[in-house]
């Protein structure tokens, strides 16, 4: 009898909750300003609209240099905010998971939020829909084994905070 109940609320959980086999379309970033309150959301298509580019870089997980389509988060965050006096960034990850960027992160590094992978959309097994990465052309063998993943690269990034001064 316990098998059998069990088996009901299987079937009635797979029934009554739609399987989700991609994200939902209608919002993949969320940039919110903290100190003013303001959110902008936005779209896959919104988003490849605003300054679209491409980064030609090998990844720690994909030693094979690869062509990722996106757009510069400097770019980004100048779309709807031209003078800004940012302290530090949080993005955070639809885990959960969160990295914060200095003011010194953002100078020195032009970090990417990539949406494509060679032209194809970046799947959620393969750490998208956006993931935040970096050039790494210049990084040998070793330096690319102990680069930080929590620093420099976000998997399944949808949400940037920024905080200013």
């Amino acid at each position: 009898m316990k098998v059998v109940y069990m088996l009901l609320i299987i079937l009635f959980v797979a029934v009554k909750a739609p399987a989700q086999t991609h994200l939902d379309e209608s919002l993949v970033m969320k940039i919110r300003f903290e100190s003013r309150d303001t959110i902008y959301n936005y779209t896959m298509d919104e988003l490849k609209k605003i300054a679209p580019n491409q980064l030609s870089t090998p990844l720690p997980w994909r030693k094979e240099k690869r062509a990722y389509q996106g757009i510069y988060l400097k770019d980004l965050l100048k779309h709807h905010e031209t003078s800004l006096n940012i302290r530090c960034i949080e993005i955070i990850a639809a885990n959960g998971y969160k990295a914060t960027f200095t003011r010194d992160n953002l100078v020195n590094t032009h970090f990417f939020l990539a949406y494509q992978d060679e032209g194809q959309p970046i799947s959620i097994r393969q750490k998208g829909p956006i993931t935040v990465i970096s050039d790494l052309n210049n990084l040998n063998d070793q330096a690319m084994r102990d680069l930080s993943l929590a620093y420099h690269l976000v998997w399944f990034a949808n949400e940037i905070v920024v905080f200013e001064e």
